[in-house]
């Protein structure tokens, strides 16, 4: 599973654009395209603007390991998103 895969799952199960979403985290939207189509990694500045967003928080282990673990207020795309976005 890839960082790209798990960004579009997030944006897929949350409902918002990819314009939208750029815009809420403040990037340009050719920037999200860019990572999404794996033609660029998002570096760790992009990440915390993700995961220090209040939408998204509760994303963060997911995003960055692509586990979720119980107990915890983190949650995960549901399976269905995440199936159509690729990730197994």
């Amino acid at each position: 599973m890839t960082i790209q895969k798990r960004l579009k799952a997030l944006i897929k199960e949350e409902r918002y654009s990819q314009k939208t979403f750029a815009e809420m985290i403040g990037i340009p939207l050719r920037s999200l395209e860019n990572y999404i189509s794996g033609r660029q990694d998002p570096g760790s500045a992009v990440m915390v603007k993700i995961t220090n967003h209040p939408e998204f928080k509760k994303y963060t282990l997911w995003l960055m390991t692509g586990d979720s673990e119980q107990g915890f207020i983190q949650t995960s795309p549901s399976k269905a998103t995440q199936k159509k976005c690729g990730i197994n």
